[in-house]
């Protein structure tokens, strides 16, 4: 069964400071991206018009052009929805999703086109994702959230020059001495529930960071006894000083039987306040972050196991 759709969105993240230093991982596969027009020389900010194909079923069609409008906007480029929106750009995209039979999950691939109003492209690129469970697009909406967010990062890479958008960089990944002996198995992660964040940041950090280890490095599982390791994280945000705040999450990764494995540790200062409702792009930066971090301790736990 084939659909189609259209969409996007932006963020941003800092550096792996660890004994060596390899390609970041990417949330999703983007493939056969091409550019036409380097649009460098445009100032920031130009407005998008969101179109996504309403031959989508409503389940789709609907929170995708939600999410995609909502994570442009909270890259700081102004769009939205509607038809008589006037944007100096326009985004376009169709998701074509193929069902293996009716008991497989499905695999959906986002193709989103950035165009001039004027009709001439700008950018061209695809999401693959292969969904865990049958029925994944109606059953877990928070994922247009993480997808839109991830289109909207490559979208602005292309209309803004110099934008000063809210990250937190990973500033460094520890490993401690301690090893456990897991060859052999597909990595499965337990996530407890990260304190001392304002907002929705615990939700938000926590459903990206799912999303992300279930993706790219095994999978997760809701109960403590199922997994190879455990991951547990801390934040804390300082009282304001002349408008800003500083920032710090830290992630412990521990084995199963409770060695701690390594450290990852974030940091960045912030204006005051920014973060007491809604975390938005950020928790998709946080998130990011931590999966890259944790992919090296995984993968140095590992090594000294071969």
């Amino acid at each position: 069964v084939f659909f189609e759709v259209r969409k996007g969105f932006a963020i941003l993240l800092g550096a792996i400071v660890l004994t060596a230093c390899t390609v970041l991982p990417k949330p999703f596969e983007h493939t056969n991206q091409k550019e036409r027009n380097s649009l460098a020389e445009l100032i920031d900010g130009g407005a998008i018009r969101v179109e996504v194909d309403q031959n989508l079923p409503e389940f789709i069609s609907k929170p995708l052009s939600l999410e995609a409008v909502k994570a442009l906007v909270g890259a700081n480029i102004p769009a939205s929805a509607d038809p008589n929106f006037y944007g100096k750009y326009v985004l376009k995209g169709f998701v074509i999703v193929e069902r293996p039979n009716d008991f497989d999950p499905e695999k959906a691939t986002f193709v989103w086109n950035l165009m001039f109003k004027g009709g001439s492209e700008i950018v061209l690129f695809k999401q693959t994702i292969q969904g865990d469970e049958n029925g994944w697009l109606k059953s877990d909406p928070e994922l247009f959230a993480i997808i839109a967010k991830d289109a909207a990062h490559q979208i602005a890479k292309h209309i803004q020059n110099s934008r000063s958008l809210t990250k937190l960089t990973m500033d460094s990944v520890e490993i401690s001495g301690q090893r456990d002996n897991i060859r052999g198995l597909s990595p499965t992660f337990y996530l407890s529930d990260i304190s001392g964040t304002p907002g929705d940041g615990n939700r938000a950090i926590l459903s990206s960071l799912k999303f992300l280890l279930n993706r790219e490095l095994g999978s997760t599982v809701s109960n403590k006894a199922e997994a190879t390791y455990l991951v547990r994280g801390t934040a804390n945000v300082s009282p304001p000083l002349k408008g800003r705040s500083d920032v710090a999450i830290t992630w412990l990764v521990f084995s199963a039987t409770g060695k701690e494995l390594g450290k990852v540790t974030q940091n960045n200062n912030v204006a005051a306040g920014s973060l007491d409702a809604r975390w938005g792009l950020v928790a998709f930066a946080v998130a990011k972050g931590a999966l890259q971090g944790i992919r090296k301790i995984v993968s140095r736990n590992n090594d000294t196991q071969n």
